[in-house]
């Protein structure tokens, strides 16, 4: 009876043109990047909305590695005119502007890498220019890892995402996406549970005033297995239309 709400709200989701959400643009724009590496190049043709989300991710990593790999070639060609604390001062001050995740307590930019390897980027950066890190410069693709399997569900509060974090239990993580006008349910090892779409087609003038506090109560709900106040609470908060609201009753489910 829960996939039958989901799918119902799948179903009468707003069909507004998917080239128009931003996410989908940035990874039109930027999906070449995925051909650098053969583990990624089967995102390029990725079309599901989760897989593009994803390839975004991917795609953020490979653009953060190769920012990070002009600054320290620069580097190398003037190694003896900067002390290696210089460098290191410039490259954290390089890092302000990019993406990054939490994990651990450490920043990791460039999650197509392993930890060990970005470590070395935070606190150690004088071993890029030293075997086997040495390699970086010629070839990345013998450092890739996978990031999801690595990095998991961190990967996705982060600021390589738009996502924001609405609330967690103990195997999955609750987010947002205003683009998208939808909560997105991930587990722990970074793959998708389930999608909740909101403000359905048959809403004119959908109001999102405060809608992260009103989504906060819906995933409450979610997360307490409440089935009925979940799609009361759909309804109340205006997340639905009425019309939609009769076809979930009519199941006899509530």
């Amino acid at each position: 009876m829960k996939q039958y709400i989901y799918k119902t709200l799948e179903k009468y989701r707003n069909t507004r043109s998917k080239k128009e959400v931003e996410e989908v643009k940035f990874f039109i724009k930027h999906r070449h990047l995925l051909k650098s590496s053969l583990k990624f190049a089967s995102y390029y043709e990725s079309t599901n909305f989760f897989d593009i989300l994803k390839a975004n991710i991917i795609i953020k990593s490979i653009q953060n590695y190769y920012t990070i790999d002009e600054f320290l070639r620069n580097e190398k060609n003037v190694k003896y005119r900067h002390d290696i604390d210089d460098t290191k001062a410039r490259f954290k001050e390089l890092c302000l502007d990019l993406n990054k995740i939490k994990y651990e307590n450490h920043n990791i930019y460039v999650p197509i890498f392993s930890t060990i390897t970005n470590m070395v980027y935070c606190n150690e950066l004088e071993k890029i220019y030293e075997d086997p890190y040495l390699e970086l410069f010629n070839d990345y693709n013998s450092f890739v890892i996978d990031p999801f399997e690595t990095y998991g569900v961190d990967l996705f509060d982060s600021t390589f995402t738009k996502l924001v974090k609405i609330d967690e239990d103990h195997s999955t993580v609750a987010f947002y996406l205003y683009s998208m006008d939808a909560i997105l349910i991930i587990n722990r090892q970074g793959t998708l549970d389930n999608i909740i779409y909101l403000f359905d087609k048959y809403i004119p003038h959908p109001n999102k005033s405060h809608v992260l506090d009103r989504v906060k109560k819906l995933v409450e709900a979610y997360y307490n297995n409440q089935l009925n106040e979940f799609v009361y609470l759909l309804y109340d908060n205006e997340f639905i239309s009425y019309k939609v609201f009769k076809k979930i009753c009519k199941t006899k489910m509530i």
